[in-house]
This record gives C-alpha cells, sequence and structure tokens, in this order.
C-alpha cells in the first residue's frame, strides 16, 4: 500500500531502501517529527523519526528521514526521500560491520588460604 503513496518513477528506489525491512531490519516504531509546508506550492517537507534494530544485532537504532512530498489533484505522493539524521543502513546504505568478537576468559586468580592448617 505504502508504495502507491511514491512518485511511479521513484517507486523502485523506494523498495530498493526497504528491501531488508521485515527480515534483516525490524522496524520498531516511526513517529511524525514534523511538517513544514512550502508556502505558494503544493510541496511539504516531513521528518519521519523510525526506531530500528537489526536482527542479527538486536540494539535499538534512530533514523531521522526527510521526505519531500508534492500534491496534484488532492493526492499526495512521496517525491524524494533521504536520511536526514541518525544511523545508517535503514535505507540500504552500505554499512560495514565488525564481526563479534570471541568471547574472553573471565580473570581467574590463584586461590590463597592464609593460615589453614593440615599440612600443607
Amino acid at each position: 500500500l505504502a508504495v502507491e503513496q511514491v512518485m511511479p518513477d521513484k517507486r523502485d528506489e523506494f523498495l530498493r531502501g526497504r528491501r531488508y525491512w521485515g527480515n534483516k531490519i525490524r522496524i520498531a516504531d516511526v513517529e511524525m517529527a514534523g511538517v513544514k509546508l512550502q508556502k505558494g506550492s503544493d510541496d511539504a517537507d516531513i521528518l519521519v523519526r523510525v526506531a530500528w534494530y537489526r536482527v542479527d544485532e538486536q540494539e535499538l537504532k534512530s533514523t531521522t528521514l526527510r521526505q519531500h512530498w508534492r500534491t496534484k489533484s488532492g493526492e499526495w505522493k512521496l517525491v524524494d526521500e533521504r536520511r536526514s539524521e541518525g544511523e545508517l543502513g535503514l535505507l540500504g546504505e552500505s554499512v560495514l560491520y565488525e564481526g563479534q568478537q570471541a568471547p574472553t576468559r573471565p580473570a581467574q586468580f590463584p586461590t590463597l588460604v592464609i593460615g589453614a592448617s593440615g599440612g600443607e
């Protein structure tokens, strides 16, 4: 349904940016953070804050998207979408992830018993 609200010439890009949503990337929350209507035109800029995480990391991230919308005949369509701030990776950007490090052995100190009897 969402892709129907995107300008036809931008739909492939829109879908490409969301290709990992639902499998490698999970969306936890979405909120509209601001709207700015352009005076004298049929355009609007909208800030959308997205809380998300990579399934293999389980670390909550936050990215703010700046969307540019335009209306024609009373129907709003998404024209452009860019990351405004926050974590990379939500829209399919290339991100180099470091592999998880092997767990380190806990520090272990020799046991010293003071005043022990028994011939040791």
